[in-house]
């Protein structure tokens, strides 16, 4: 988890989260919910879920197309994108995030450029 701003605990966006949509099944009925002043917008890959947590009134085209991104330069980068391949590569992981987002804001979801500032020994290259 990575905090872009002052006004969270990431804590207990992340416990809220998990208690409120994960455990009551509301993520099956919509990817965004809005709960005390909070909307979470997320994505499933395998069995991890990805999620932006935010108090402003976002782009929510924008957010999902870089939760897609996201999604998938880490299955570039990691062969997949479950629990399993983000606690084994989670420096590489928190790396990328630095390079790809400034201050919450994302910058480049190139993989190509993001190939030439970020390497990893587990990286899955796709040939061609």
């Amino acid at each position: 988890s990575r905090n872009y701003r002052d006004y969270y605990n990431v804590k207990s966006v992340g416990e809220v989260f998990r208690t409120q949509v994960i455990a009551t099944k509301l993520a099956d009925r919509s990817p965004v919910h809005n709960l005390g002043g909070v909307s979470y917008l997320f994505m499933k890959s395998e069995n991890t879920w990805v999620v932006v947590a935010t108090k402003l009134n976002s782009n929510a085209v924008l957010i999902f197309q870089f939760l897609s991104k996201l999604i998938e330069i880490c299955r570039v980068y990691f062969g997949a994108m479950n629990e399993e391949s983000v606690k084994e590569n989670h420096v590489t992981l928190l790396e990328l995030l630095d390079e790809i987002l400034d201050y919450g804001y994302p910058q480049t979801t190139e993989i190509d450029l993001l190939k030439m500032c970020i390497t990893n020994a587990t990286m899955k290259l796709e040939s061609g």
